[in-house]
């Protein structure tokens, strides 16, 4: 069967498969040709978070298998997030599993006494470290799948090195000199 609607990755709003445009937020589908993920992280990096959408359809400049791979050996210290530019969630994972490793030592090497342990208090708190590392597994294992069936989120941004690349160099210095107001469609000299 054939779809018959697709989803907005802006506003995550359901239309026609043929739109060109989202009728909610704006967002024109054909400069989705014109993202990376590279200019989404360096968006995010500079602060400018509107500049930013997250999209599930890998980038041209993530490989998904890579990162898959990622996720499976060193998922649970967030390099996979690291990778995409998702740094907080990247540093969730990492402070979690620091924790869970902390307080498994303190206890695994008597850093702690099992006299202390058996402290209604500090045995609580022991069990509390875990909740974090729980979590943790939780939303590793989620991003396996995500990624395997298209539901992991890329920050991207439009790539302006990319577009001026893709451009051939006359046709980008017209594009350069239409911007700047120099010359408009004319040629220099000729």
């Amino acid at each position: 069967m054939e779809k018959l609607f697709k989803r907005c990755p802006r506003c995550n709003r359901k239309m026609n498969i043929l739109a060109k445009k989202c009728d909610t937020c704006g967002l024109i589908f054909d400069r989705l040709e014109n993202v990376s993920n590279r200019a989404g992280k360096a968006s995010l990096s500079r602060g400018e978070r509107s500049q930013v959408i997250y999209v599930t359809t890998p980038p041209r400049d993530v490989n998904k298998w890579k990162l898959l791979l990622m996720d499976i050996f060193f998922g649970l210290i967030g390099v996979h997030y690291f990778k995409v530019g998702r740094n907080r969630l990247g540093i969730l994972l990492a402070v979690s599993l620091f924790l869970f490793v902390a307080s498994s030592a303190l206890t695994y090497f008597g850093i702690i006494p099992e006299s202390v342990q058996n402290d209604r208090f500090i045995g609580i708190l022991l069990y509390f470290l875990l909740i974090p590392e729980a979590f943790s597994m939780i939303i590793w294992f989620s991003s396996i799948f995500l990624i395997i069936f298209n539901g992991f989120k890329y920050p991207v941004s439009i790539d302006k090195e990319y577009v001026m690349e893709s451009l051939s160099s006359p046709v980008a210095e017209e594009v350069i000199r239409t911007a700047k107001g120099k010359g408009g469609g004319e040629k220099d000299g000729k």
